[in-house]
């Protein structure tokens, strides 16, 4: 459309040109008539006298001269192919560029004109002041039709070749028209395979995802941007499906063992972990204890292991709403030898590692950490992913560590009640020895211990409950 255009405003000033030519054409048509009839006019009130004469020459020689000077010059102009600005009333002048039946015509006009001119001269004479008006007049009478048809033909031929060109734009302009609208259903196709099919997929996943069918995947068939955004839904999706899948599995867990093993197995989908570990308060808030470590997803048997936390990596992570992130923990470890774990790790041959503290709604109860043999393993939006479900992986973890600590409570709790249970037993066997011999002659001595062993017997008894 816009070449369509273009190019019709370019032919269009063309065409406002050949116009300009033409009006000249039609002015010296004009021209011709007007001689025409001056001279029809002059031949039938001819002078009569000097004074009528003298007159004619002021008035009718003047004006011929001024239109036969006038023709001249345009059709002099013609012959160049050059029409002065001030001959078309326009601010430049025009170059023409005709057809070449047009030029033949125009040449033809120059021609007939030319000789037409001279004749007409010669017939008026040399003499500015006794032209020969009659014979002039009787010669444009009878030569002016001549002249006339030539110059008919010639409006004819650039009429004709103005409007040819002008057929010609509108060929072009349907062409275009015709390609633009093929081109533009060919489009608006492509359109709807390549943009509009791919979003209504990627819309029906979003929806299955919105429905809770974490993992959903859609389809990737090309490689422009919708297929981007498909890449990032497919990559948001596993995302969210690893996470509801590892909260589950941590809500599920009882066991500290089991609960970390899904943490170590659920987090590997995510971040690059090798390492993963527990270290829990063990009643001393400025000290915690290592209880379990993970290596490559297996458990690893190291003896449990007390670290202090004040002036440490750990007291740093304790203090933190957001993980820690250590990406270098060689040189960290070379460069702070008190950091008893983070030395740990480096002896393990970890390179990087998140430290990512616990708690419950109460305290802070530990600090999970994650490690990996990779330098710089963890790029910042896999750390904004793990800052964004910080307190959901922790608070999820704090409650299996707090059913552990009511698991042990409640073995401790059974097994106490079945301590008491078997010591009450001999102990009620005890009382009732000691309340018979109280009643047998014992002597002075004998009462006074089964008083005492009486009373400490009913001791037991209290303590017991």
């Amino acid at each position: 459309f816009s070449f369509a255009i273009l190019y019709t405003l370019y032919t269009i000033n063309e065409r406002e040109e050949e116009m300009a030519a033409l009006h000249l054409l039609h002015r010296m048509q004009l021209m011709t008539n007007y001689m025409t009839m001056q001279s029809n006019n002059y031949l039938q009130n001819a002078p009569t006298n000097s004074q009528a004469y003298e007159r004619d020459i002021s008035l009718y020689y003047k004006d011929l001269k001024g239109q036969l000077n006038n023709k001249n010059d345009i059709i002099s102009c013609f012959a160049d192919e050059h029409l002065p600005a001030e001959l078309v009333d326009m601010e430049t002048g025009i170059n023409l560029q005709l057809g070449n039946e047009t030029k033949n015509t125009l040449e033809n006009l120059q021609k007939s004109w030319s000789q037409y001119y001279q004749e007409l001269q010669q017939t008026l004479g040399d003499s500015k002041n006794m032209p020969k008006l009659a014979a002039a007049a009787r010669y444009i009478s009878e030569n002016q039709q001549q002249i006339k048809v030539v110059e008919d033909i010639a409006v004819e031929q650039l009429t004709s070749d103005i409007s040819r060109r002008i057929e010609g734009i509108n060929q072009v302009n349907k062409v275009v028209l015709g390609a633009s609208f093929v081109i533009a259903l060919m489009t608006l196709a492509g359109f709807y395979i390549k943009v509009i099919m791919p979003l209504n997929k990627a819309v029906e996943g979003f929806e299955r995802v919105a429905r809770g069918d974490f993992g959903h995947q859609v389809a990737i068939g090309s490689s422009n941007e919708i297929a981007s955004i498909t890449k990032s839904f497919n990559h948001l999706s596993l995302r969210l499906y690893a996470i509801f899948k590892l909260i589950d599995r941590i809500q599920q867990g009882s066991e500290l063992d089991e609960t970390l093993g899904f943490i170590a197995e659920e987090f590997s989908t995510i971040l690059p972990i090798n390492w993963t570990s527990v270290l829990l308060h063990n009643g001393d808030a400025k000290i915690l204890e290592l209880q379990k470590v993970f290596l490559d997803g297996e458990v690893q048997l190291i003896p449990r292991t007390f670290y202090s936390v004040e002036g440490t990596l750990l007291e740093q992570a304790i203090q933190r709403d957001k993980p820690l992130h250590i990406s270098d923990v060689d040189e960290l470890a070379r460069q702070k030898p008190e950091y008893l774990f983070l030395n740990l790790l480096a002896e393990k041959g970890m390179k990087s590692s998140i430290f990512l503290h616990l708690s419950d709604s109460t305290k802070i109860l530990g600090i999970l950490v994650f490690a990996s043999r990779q330098s710089n393993a963890y790029k910042p939006e896999q750390i904004e992913l793990l800052n964004n479900i910080a307190h959901l992986v922790t608070h999820s973890f704090g409650r299996t560590i707090r059913m552990v600590e009511q698991k042990s409570l409640a073995a401790i709790g059974e097994f106490t009640s079945g301590i008491v249970h078997e010591v009450r037993n001999p102990l009620t066997t005890i009382g009732l020895a000691l309340n018979y011999f109280s009643k047998h002659p014992l002597g002075e001595d004998g009462r006074e211990w089964t008083e005492i062993g009486s009373r400490e017997t009913k001791r037991m008894g209290r303590l017991l409950e």
